[in-house]
């Protein structure tokens, strides 16, 4: 319910989906926030900047656990695909790798400068 998930706001993440029966992710970007060196909370910050349409996954605003169901439309970004087709020849290539870029201060009241490095910082 929506006021559930106004509650979790900052300590759970949107469905994120990195493969479907066509296409598999094989980069995501998530952002840490941080606020004085405790987490605060995080954010996806994906993209299909580096991808033609044919090649974006989206990722639905809802995702039921128990049934595999999703709803609530889906995010006004989606996460670069690849096609699966390659996975068999080279599983290796088909692994998830996920970027974790910083941002925020840490316990001593510095910038960390990794979110200025992030995937999406490099895209068009």
């Amino acid at each position: 319910d929506d006021s559930s998930a106004a509650a979790r706001r900052d300590v759970v993440s949107c469905p994120q989906v990195f493969a479907s029966g066509s296409h598999f992710a094989r980069l995501a970007n998530v952002v840490v926030n941080l606020r004085d060196g405790e987490v605060s909370s995080f954010a996806w910050d994906n993209g299909c900047a580096g991808c033609g349409p044919s090649d974006c996954m989206d990722s639905s605003r809802r995702l039921d656990l128990a049934t595999g169901t999703v709803g609530g439309g889906v995010f006004d970004q989606g996460t670069c695909g690849r096609p699966v087709a390659g996975c068999a020849a080279n599983p290796q290539a088909c692994d998830l790798k996920i970027f974790v870029t910083w941002a925020g201060t840490d316990k001593n009241g510095r910038n960390a400068a990794s979110a200025g490095l992030r995937l999406s910082k490099f895209t068009g």
